[in-house]
């Protein structure tokens, strides 16, 4: 092949009336977005670096240095996707383009331009017809399956013959005491959209091209073609295709069957079984102890915190009000429990940064203590604390007035 570069395609589109007030650098700009975005973004989209030519100087800098308005920017960001370079060309270079775009001179020879157009397809029609017509027993709708062994095989399906058989008759067959009751039910239903297509059963569909009526010999032919050699897609991504192009009687369970019981899908595609969520399981006191801070009105005294801790088995809580969250305060407000009650088997709490400092940890490590949190934004996990925190807001807002600013008395 030579190195002569060949026409693809030429595209063109009229402009709208706000377009036509664009200035020439404007409008250009706005036809290779729509070249490149839409007209030919089935050729250029994921290829490899490619060249504009262009005979407007400016639109080679809209790339780099060209100062842009909110509407320029939008059209840069659509090209963004593409890898390409633009190039200026002279318009005496650019004659392709520009032949295209502009009334001829003169006048035109209407003849000669007929002449020039005339093609006889007479001969090339008649070829195309005894090229058919040869080669119509040999299409298959997939390459080893032609057209008469499709035909046989409706004749001789068990359903699809009696259906055959009766509409070649124009005739209702006569389904008492017959295999499959249930497929030919379906069948009857449809028998008003069969018709006949080189001697094949097709089903009509409204809008689209009609179904073949596929024999139960072919099933699993299909199935292959559309599941297992397409990428092993799910369930209704098969049927999709299938049922575009065929229709038998209980399509949706077969393709269904098919797809759940594929061994690939079922070794590589398998769900991951999880495990049941339940709740914290206790079994004595101080074995989980769960804490959480509450955030209230200020006191007089500047107190604006509550470090609420709960015995997660028995139920019991003491409240410490605190003047702050930080890792100091909650390493030291839990004293007063300890002194009482002894030291918790284990520690339940939040993922807040005080909770998660290396004070707690340290603190957790050498009193043999066990640290777990809750999961994030999911106050659910710490929900004994979380119950007390909403009691405590109810009774606090129902104090008055006079004692909201002395509630740590």
């Amino acid at each position: 092949m030579d190195d002569a570069k060949k026409v693809i395609a030429y595209a063109s589109i009229s402009l709208s009336k706000s377009e036509e007030r664009y200035p020439a650098h404007k409008l250009k700009f706005l036809r290779l977005k729509w070249s490149v975005c839409e007209k030919f973004n089935d050729y250029l989209w994921g290829a490899s670096k490619f060249l504009v030519r262009t005979d407007n100087n400016p639109l080679t800098y809209v790339l780099t240095i060209a100062k842009l308005d909110a509407t320029g920017h939008r059209w840069l960001a659509a090209l963004a996707a593409f890898d390409f370079e633009i190039e200026y060309t002279s318009g005496v270079s650019n004659q392709d383009a520009n032949a295209l775009s502009r009334l001829p001179s003169g006048r035109i020879d209407i003849a000669s331009v007929q002449a020039m157009c005339s093609v006889d397809f007479a001969p090339f029609v008649a070829t195309m017809a005894v090229f058919a017509e040869k080669t119509e027993e040999e299409t298959s709708l997939f390459p080893h399956i032609s057209l008469t062994e499709l035909r046989q095989a409706q004749n001789v399906d068990e359903i699809l013959g009696v259906w055959m058989t009766a509409m070649r008759k124009r005739e209702c067959p006569i389904l008492k005491r017959t295999p499959n009751p249930a497929k030919h039910g379906i069948m009857k239903k449809n028998r008003q959209k069969f018709c006949f297509y080189r001697g094949l059963l097709h089903r009509k569909v409204e809008g689209e091209k009609p179904q073949l009526v596929l024999p139960t010999k072919y099933i699993p032919t299909v199935c292959k073609a559309l599941h297992d050699d397409m990428g092993h897609q799910g369930y209704e991504k098969t049927l999709g295709p299938i049922r575009s192009r065929f229709f038998w009687p209980g399509i949706s369970k077969d393709v269904e069957r098919w797809v759940h019981h594929c061994s690939r899908c079922l070794r590589f595609k398998g769900k991951s079984d999880r495990a049941p969520l339940v709740g914290i399981q206790t079994s004595e006191p101080l074995e989980p102890v769960c804490t959480d801070f509450l955030k209230v009105d200020s006191a007089q005294n500047g107190t604006q915190y509550i470090l609420v801790i709960t015995d997660h088995f028995i139920r019991f809580v003491i409240r410490v009000p605190t003047r702050n969250m930080s890792a100091k305060t909650t390493a030291e407000a839990p004293l007063t429990f300890v002194r009482n009650f002894g030291i918790s088997k284990w520690l339940h709490a939040g993922q807040g940064a005080n909770f998660e400092s290396k004070v707690i940890r340290a603190l957790c490590q050498l009193l043999g203590v066990e640290k777990s949190r809750t999961t994030p934004f999911h106050p659910m996990g710490n929900g004994s604390c979380e119950r007390m925190n909403q009691t405590l807001i109810r009774m606090l807002g129902t104090l008055p007035e006079h004692k909201k600013k002395d509630w740590t008395s």
